[in-house]
């Protein structure tokens, strides 16, 4: 079964979109995205759930229409994350360490992906390995998105000199390992 994903990702990734380039990038990529994607976008609800594979062709037609790819998936991830650890959330972050923030996010994965699984493994005072299984429908380029988006989350609970590589699975595979390091 496909894994899904809520409809606020859906919304998120477009403003990630206008605000790293422009408005009218933006508009851009809506007007190029397939009829059932606009379809499907027109109507979507924030606390809905759609198919990931949907996200993932919506992550092509920005490569396709800003001419970019993983780097700038990963840009979008970093951004996206940013925005929603503002304010509370940022808060909440500042007393952790990065281990309980990845910690953390493993248990708030659920709250944005449906049929999925991500654990902490090897964690260290400064690294850990995050897997993440069943993010069935995904692509290289949400794997991206996805790594730059780890990259905030453990700088807002205190990590220096982060770095977030994939160790094993992305593409379009459903499981990926990530070895992430900090100070």
């Amino acid at each position: 079964m496909e894994s899904q994903v809520k409809g606020n990702s859906f919304r998120t990734l477009l403003a990630a979109v206008g605000a790293l380039r422009s408005a009218g990038t933006r508009q851009r990529v809506e007007c190029a995205l397939p009829e059932d994607i606009r379809r499907m976008l027109a109507g979507v609800v924030a606390g809905g759930w759609y198919p990931m594979s949907a996200y993932g062709r919506m992550h092509g037609t920005i490569a396709r229409v800003c001419a970019t790819g993983e780097a700038f998936a990963r840009d979008l991830g970093r951004h996206t994350s940013q925005q929603d650890l503002k304010g509370f959330a940022r808060l909440v972050f500042t007393f952790a360490s990065p281990r309980q923030a990845l910690g953390a996010a493993a248990r708030i994965a659920p709250k944005y992906f449906r049929g999925t699984d991500l654990t902490v493994v090897d964690a260290t005072p400064q690294s850990a390995t995050l897997r993440c299984a069943g993010f069935a429908g995904s692509n290289a380029l949400m794997w991206a998105e996805f790594g730059g988006g780890l990259e905030p989350l453990l700088e807002a609970a205190g990590g220096k000199a982060v770095r977030v590589h994939r160790l094993d699975g992305g593409g379009d595979s459903p499981d990926a390992e990530f070895a992430l390091h900090w100070l």
